[in-house]
């Protein structure tokens, strides 16, 4: 068009008399009315020779004039002499709009021809003795009735906005689904026993009920506003066509859900793909669905599997027989007829629309197939995943229930002979610490000394795998250990020292790499989803959605452990008093600070009664009253059950833990009661004494000399002591008290 333009100025005359002075005087009129320079004019002598030239330059000539008498205008003299001017004008049409001003085109007749024949006029008369006129020309519609448009909306932007309405629901859905799993909502839930097949199936109830939802609006509202598609087509093929494409989509949405664990990650997918797809589909279908080439039968087979291919060509079919006034739309016995045309050859193969829906069908059950698949066999954040052939395992189909020989943990009735304990404890490291190695050795010949055992580790290993260029890292290092009923164990540890990835373990978030747990008879690496029925957890960071309130948080997980609605009401009020929340039970999560959240995260642990309670860290965030009520409410909950909690308050663990266990580099570095650590690594006792106004600090502090070694650390102004009770002085801290007591020196003591 740029280069048309280039010679748009350019015209061509041809003259067939010897008048020429007279003809260019007239044609520099013309070339001045028109603003054309002389150098993009050319002439010619005869009209063969403008044919010629014109044909040998196509798209050069904007316009040319063939002038038939010029012979006869040497002999005016005056404008009133003149009989008639006669000429040809030729106007370049390859590019033609009807409409005056259409964008991309030009109208020739209104924008060359026109100006040209106006300016011809005005010069000839100007040069012939009229130098007044001045002929001018405008456009003007002539009066006429009110015209109804024949253009169709639906036609030409109907398959667009449709797909639009229809197909943009699955990022959405997809966005909800990614949130879920990156907010840790899907893992939370089944710690606490709800299954694979619950949780999808939750999923496609909601996108189905809101799927059917949106159709029904969507062909309400096109029947409301008399658009031809909705009125011409019948109301069940709508419907029907409609909602397949829906769940499709809601199909697609399943599948990308599993590659990726990221909010902002998902939303960007399916927006790239809902773009890509709406470009590429109107340039694909007519390719493969807008032809009956036999040959195109795998072809059209494959892509019709993905719902955007099927859709836009069962929405143009319907379309086209609903638009127009000589097209009465489709039945619903139109749905048999085949609708694609024949080749060049004049075969067809057989396309229906009733072959569209079920290629709808086998899309969504190929894509939820896949989606299930794929989230099956690609590790979670844990890097927890199933074989690439579970489905192949009848363990998979028919849950086995545990064996009695591999279920059997308790302690044996008699004690393992001496050769079964050297057995045993074979491959301990020399620099174990000798509780830890006790407690190995229990482990391996099952002696345990007449201790009930609920949970026992039995040589618990986890290594995350490196890359290439990365070495093995083994989180846990062989951990043997057995928790006994009705207890709390505390784990200890700094960062990185393999608790979490312990209770991980245990919770069935991530997988053993070698050994096992027995959690009262059941194994975490074959009978995990029993387990999890009688399974609370408290993980590290809270797991709450911020629109439910704590009520409605703890109702889900009622449900979830099967309580019956009799006894969640019950069960319900009795979380919410013990962790506090009574007062907030109806307010949103979001609305709650930090130790609230805790306080309702312990709550969920314990929902249903749980024989097994696992807190990560449960009082991070609280301040110290509520920290105190929440060690009450644990101490207090220990009865019937196991409690296995971590922690890096070591308050926490003297206060909360009948059995404490320190690890470091993945090993268990120090075992037992908080009394046995504190007289086996500690320093002694802190003594804080207040005396009477008369008592002498010179006498206490001789009095504890003569029981034992007593160290003085501090004194501070008028009446307070700070001693160091060394380990053999804490056996006799009773005696010395009680003599201290008798001479009245001491008004208050505190340890």
């Amino acid at each position: 068009m740029q280069e048309l333009k280039a010679y748009a100025r350019e015209f061509v005359r041809q003259v067939s008399s010897d008048a020429l002075d007279e003809f260019e005087l007239v044609m520099d009129i013309v070339r001045s009315r028109l603003d054309v320079e002389k150098a993009r004019t050319r002439r010619f002598d005869a009209a063969d020779e403008l044919k010629s030239w014109i044909l040998a330059h196509q798209n050069q000539t904007l316009a040319a004039v063939y002038f038939t008498n010029v012979e006869d205008w040497t002999s005016i003299e005056t404008w009133d002499d003149h009989d008639v001017f006669t000429y040809v004008l030729q106007v370049n049409e390859t590019k033609h709009c009807a409409a005056i001003g259409t964008w991309g085109c030009d109208n020739p007749y209104a924008e060359v021809a026109i100006p040209m024949q106006t300016a011809i006029d005005a010069a000839l008369a100007s040069h012939f003795g009229a130098e007044e006129a001045d002929i001018r020309a405008s456009f003007s519609d002539f009066p006429h009735p009110d015209m109804a448009s024949n253009f169709d909306v639906v036609a030409s932007f109907g398959p667009s906005f449709l797909y639009i309405a229809v197909s943009f629901n699955y990022v959405i859905q997809l966005t909800l689904i990614v949130e879920e799993k990156e907010l840790h909502l899907v893992e939370a839930m089944k710690q606490m026993g709800m299954t694979y097949t619950a949780y999808w199936t939750s999923w496609f109830l909601v996108n189905t009920f809101v799927n059917t939802l949106m159709v029904l609006l969507l062909v309400a509202f096109g029947t409301i506003f008399g658009l031809e598609l909705f009125a011409e087509t019948a109301t069940s093929l709508l419907l029907v066509f409609f909602w397949l494409s829906s769940m499709s989509f809601t199909s697609l949405a399943f599948l990308f859900s599993t590659l990726t664990r990221n909010t902002s990650n998902a939303r960007l997918m399916g927006i790239a793909i809902f773009i890509l797809t709406f470009i590429a589909a109107p340039v694909m279908v007519p390719l493969l669905m807008q032809t009956g080439d036999p040959a195109d039968d795998t072809a059209r087979m494959i892509m019709s599997l993905l719902p955007i291919f099927s859709f836009f060509h069962v929405l143009d079919k319907m379309i086209a027989e609903s638009s127009g006034s000589s097209n009465l739309g489709l039945a619903w016995g139109d749905r048999m007829l085949n609708i694609l045309p024949p080749n060049d050859d004049g075969e067809s193969a057989i396309w229906t629309l009733q072959d569209s829906f079920g290629a709808l069908v086998r899309g969504f059950l190929i894509l939820t197939f896949v989606a299930w698949y794929l989230d099956h066999v690609i590790p979670n954040e844990y890097g927890k995943r199933d074989s690439f052939i579970f489905f192949l395992k009848p363990s998979f189909w028919i849950p086995i229930r545990p064996s009695p020989r591999r279920a059997q943990v308790t302690p044996q009735t008699q004690k393992a002979d001496a050769a079964t304990r050297e057995v045993a404890a074979k491959d301990i490291e020399p620099d174990t610490d000798q509780d830890v190695a006790d407690e190995t050795i229990a482990v391996r010949s099952r002696d345990f000394g007449g201790r009930e055992i609920a949970i026992l580790f039995d040589h618990l290993r986890k290594t995350f795998r490196g890359g290439f260029f990365e070495t093995d890292f083994h989180a846990v290092r062989g951990i043997d250990l057995g928790i006994d009923t009705n207890s709390c164990f505390v784990l200890l540890g700094h960062n990185g020292a393999g608790k979490t990835t312990t209770l991980r373990m245990l919770a069935g978030n991530a997988d053993v790499t070698s050994g096992d747990i027995s959690v009262f008879g059941r194994s975490v690496v074959h009978d995990m989803g029993e387990i999890r029925k009688f399974m609370g957890v408290c993980p590290q960071h809270d797991i709450l959605w911020d629109k439910l309130t704590a009520r409605e948080h703890l109702r889900l997980f009622a449900v979830i452990k099967g309580m019956s609605q009799d006894q969640i009401e019950n069960e319900v009020a009795l979380r919410l008093e013990q962790t506090s929340l009574t007062s907030a039970a109806d307010s949103p999560s979001a609305a709650f600070s930090g130790g609230m959240k805790r306080r309702l995260s312990i709550a969920i642990a314990l929902i249903g009664d749980p024989k097994l309670v696992t807190l990560d860290e449960p009082t991070t965030g609280m301040d110290v009253e509520t920290r105190r009520e929440v060690w009450d409410m644990i101490n207090q909950a220990k009865k019937g059950r196991v409690i296995i909690l971590t922690t890096h308050s070591m308050e926490e663990a003297d206060i909360l833990g009948d059995r404490i266990g320190v690890m470091s580099k993945g090993r268990m570095q120090a075992l037992g009661t908080s009394l046995r650590l504190k007289s086996k690594y500690g320093r002694g006792y802190r003594l804080s004494l207040l005396l009477n106004s008369g008592a002498s600090r010179a006498k206490v502090e001789d009095m504890c000399k003569q029981k034992t070694s007593c160290c003085m650390i501090t004194v501070f102004p008028v009446f307070i002591m700070l001693l160091l009770l060394l380990l053999d002085a804490a056996l006799l801290t009773p005696f010395k008290l009680e003599a201290i007591g008798r001479r009245s020196l001491v008004l208050v003591l505190s340890t």
